[in-house]
């Protein structure tokens, strides 16, 4: 398999910070810089360094201490950093040599909002003696080799970003037979009955519709990318929900789908929406994520389409982004953070009771943040 230019990107950046350890004379317990001064040292994104420090610390050349803010430098003579001794040392509400793993897609540079769920898995795990490591997969058979058979006795379970994943009958026969605990987490599997952690997508989108409805709007479009996917299905579904609740018709216009890969596609499919003329060009716009907006907002800024003045632009997810805008973006914000938490208790739950065969379904509250990219239809 080949490997992209994200992995690449990762194995340079993790090479770079070992030598800053060595060069700069880094002795154990001492706390190394945060991510963020990694991002604008290296010139890359966050989901680039927070792999390699992932890396590090299931390597055991970094820790984290659970009641202490950062990233810390252990011995890693063999026997593991200290904070991993301590956790391995069975104590009352605490269970020994257990890992928690968070697995992602191979493309995870093209997922930033799912960061959260992996702090908030730690921030469970950490006061119980676990572990948490991030695992990237591409192919069926790294889930068979890397995911199933490797996990063994010290997996206690698994965080699964559902959004990118299409998995076969034969995965799932792998997981259930290996008896680990598993949790989907923002997209859950169609026809699949299985834990899952999610934002009420449906109610989101649908909030966003009653908001732009407030400002006098009536001509709203969705832009969208591939609708079959579980949370962006959902978005859809919210969004024509709302369209019918306050008696807007469906037409072609009302949503769009882009292929947002495919640069000239993407253009071409922009510029027909707001070519037309005035009455039947869109007084807001309601994108499927907050990346798909972003690139929206270069678009129109190249060919002199002001927002909110000319139109208004909501987005999705809010990602660390959307508030640092030139004009920060009103989005839906999804508490991926929470979503990690719950799913490990679902896990250490699960564990603890020997209880598998209920699985969890549990919807988070979606929340509409306001800000600048929206303003009331003149």
């Amino acid at each position: 398999m080949a490997v992209s230019a994200f992995e690449n990107q990762c194995e340079k950046v993790y090479s770079e910070i070992v030598r800053m350890l060595h060069r700069e004379g880094c002795r154990n317990g001492d706390r190394i810089p945060p991510e963020r001064e990694f991002v604008e040292r290296f010139g890359v994104s966050r989901p680039t360094v927070s792999k390699a420090l992932t890396r590090l610390v299931a390597e055991g050349v970094l820790y984290k201490e659970s009641g202490k803010k950062g990233t810390f430098l252990s011995s890693n003579n063999g026997e593991g950093s200290a904070h991993q001794r301590d956790a391995d040392k069975s104590s009352s509400g605490h269970i020994s040599n257990k890992v928690l793993k968070y697995v992602v897609p191979g493309n995870w540079g093209k997922f930033p909002v799912s960061h959260g769920v992996m702090e908030g898995m730690y921030s469970v795990g950490s006061k119980l003696g676990l572990s948490t490591q991030l695992e990237f997969v591409s192919e069926e058979s790294d889930w068979i080799n890397k995911i199933v058979k490797s996990s063994g006795y010290s997996c206690m379970g698994l965080v699964i970003w559902g959004y990118d994943f299409d998995l076969s009958d034969k995965v799932y026969e792998a997981l259930d037979d290996s008896g680990i605990t598993y949790v989907f987490v923002d997209s859950m599997p169609e026809g699949r009955e299985v834990n899952f952690v999610g934002t009420d997508n449906v109610k989101g989108a649908a909030k966003t519709v009653d908001y732009l409805v407030s400002l006098g709007h009536k001509k709203i479009t969705y832009i969208t990318e591939d609708a079959r996917k579980g949370s962006i299905r959902d978005r859809l579904t919210g969004f024509l929900s709302g369209l019918i609740h306050h008696d807007i018709e469906i037409g072609p216009r009302s949503v769009v789908k882009i292929d947002e890969d495919n640069e000239s596609s993407f253009n071409e499919q922009v510029r027909s929406l707001f070519d037309a003329d005035a009455t039947h060009r869109p007084t807001a716009v309601f994108a499927s994520h907050d990346r798909f907006l972003i690139k929206l907002c270069s678009y129109l800024n190249g060919i002199g389409i002001k927002y909110p003045k000319d139109v208004s632009l909501v987005g999705y997810d809010d990602i660390d982004i959307s508030s640092h805008m030139p004009v920060p973006l009103t989005t839906i914000h999804q508490d991926f953070y929470k979503m990690g938490q719950i799913a490990t208790e679902i896990i250490v739950d699960c564990c603890n009771k020997n209880n598998k065969s209920r699985c969890q379904r549990i919807m988070l509250e979606p929340q509409l943040v306001i800000r600048e990219s929206a303003a009331p239809n003149k």
